[in-house]
C-alpha cells in the first residue's frame, strides 16, 4: 500500500449556493485542501448576484466562526485576505471577490480542520440623497480548510481541545499488495479537564432545512456517492476477545496522548477508478462537539 498527502491536489472545492430573500451568494460552503503552507493559495472566489431591480451596496466581512462538527475556528483570521471589503452592484448583475488564504509554514499547522464565514450585508442605494437605506439583508458563506496532514505533529500551541495526527490517510493499492491490514492514527488532549474519547465510523448526509441547506463534512476529493457505507471496510480497532470485543474508550488528562489502530478490510474488486473516503470520528465524552475526525481516502 503506497500512501501520500494529496500532493497531485492543491485545493478542491465542492460549493453550494446561500441564497435568502432578496440576496444570493455563492459559494454557500466549499471545502480546500491547503497543500503548501507559507505561500498565498487561492479559495474559491465570492460571488454576489444582485437580484434587485435596482443597484445595491454590499459590504463583506469574515470571520473565524463556524457550525460544523469535527471543524475547529481558523486560527487567525488575518491569515484570509478578501480582495474588497465592499462593492456596489447594478441591478440583476454580479461582481466575484478573490479570496486567497497564507497559513503560515509552521508545525503547529499541520493535521488542521478549520473554517471561517464570510458574511455579505446588502444595504439599498437611495438615488436621490446617494445614502444608504435602514433595510438590510444578509447572507454568509462557509469556508472551510484542511491542512496537509503528517505522522507524529501533535501541537499544542493553538487552543483546541483534541488534536490529532495524521489527519489524513490516503492509499492506492497494487494488483499485488493485499487490502487488509492496521493503520494508527495519534491523539491528544489539549483541554484543561480529563475526557473520554470514543470512535465511530460517521457517514455525512445532506439535505435541506426549512431555513436553508443543511451541511454535513464535505467529501475531500470525491462526491456525495463516494463515502463507504459498509462500516466493515474501515473501522478503529475493537478491544477484548472474540465474541466479547467492544469499540475502544479512552480515558486522557490533561496533555495526555494516545495511539488508536484502524482495521480495514478492502474488497479487492471494488478497487480501481473509483475513489472511497471514510471518515472516523473522534466523540468527546459521547458528544460531537469539540471532536474531529480522521479521513480516509482509497483508490
Amino acid at each position: 500500500m503506497r500512501k501520500n498527502i494529496l500532493t497531485a491536489i492543491l485545493l478542491f472545492a465542492l460549493c453550494q449556493v446561500a441564497f435568502t430573500a432578496g440576496i444570493s451568494i455563492s459559494p454557500g460552503a466549499c471545502l480546500t485542501f491547503v497543500r503548501e503552507l507559507g505561500v498565498e493559495a487561492p479559495l474559491p472566489p465570492l460571488k454576489i448576484v444582485n437580484v434587485n431591480d435596482s443597484p445595491m451596496f454590499y459590504s463583506i466581512s469574515a470571520s473565524s466562526g463556524v457550525n460544523l462538527r469535527g471543524y475547529y475556528p481558523l486560527a487567525d483570521i488575518e491569515w484570509v485576505k478578501l480582495e474588497t471589503n465592499e462593492a456596489t452592484i447594478p441591478a440583476y448583475d454580479s461582481v466575484i471577490v478573490p479570496i486567497s488564504i497564507e497559513i503560515p509554514d509552521e508545525p503547529a499547522n499541520l493535521n488542521r480542520a478549520w473554517g471561517f464565514t464570510v458574511s455579505v450585508v446588502q444595504s439599498g442605494i437611495d438615488q436621490e440623497n446617494v445614502g444608504f437605506t435602514t433595510i438590510q439583508l444578509g447572507a454568509q458563506g462557509r469556508w472551510f480548510v484542511e491542512t496537509k496532514s503528517m505522522p507524529n505533529s501533535l501541537s499544542r500551541e493553538w487552543e483546541e481541545p483534541l488534536v490529532i495526527s495524521p489527519s489524513l490517510w490516503t492509499a492506492t493499492f497494487a494488483e499485488d499488495e493485499p487490502t487488509t491490514g492496521e493503520l494508527s492514527f495519534n491523539f491528544m488532549n489539549n483541554d484543561d479537564k480529563p475526557h473520554t474519547y470514543t470512535f465511530m465510523n460517521y457517514s455525512p448526509s445532506y439535505g435541506d432545512e426549512i431555513k436553508g441547506m443543511s451541511l454535513d463534512i464535505i467529501p475531500l476529493i470525491g462526491d456525495e456517492d463516494s463515502w463507504i457505507s459498509d462500516r466493515g471496510w474501515i473501522q478503529a480497532k475493537k478491544k477484548g476477545f472474540l465474541f466479547f470485543k467492544s469499540s475502544p474508550k479512552v480515558k486522557l488528562n490533561p496533555g495526555e496522548t494516545a495511539e488508536q489502530a484502524v482495521k480495514f478490510n478492502l474488497p479487492r474488486e471494488a478497487l480501481g477508478e473509483k475513489i472511497y473516503e471514510s471518515l472516523i470520528f473522534i466523540k468527546v465524552d459521547g458528544e460531537y462537539k469539540d471532536g474531529r475526525f480522521v479521513r480516509f481516502v482509497i483508490r
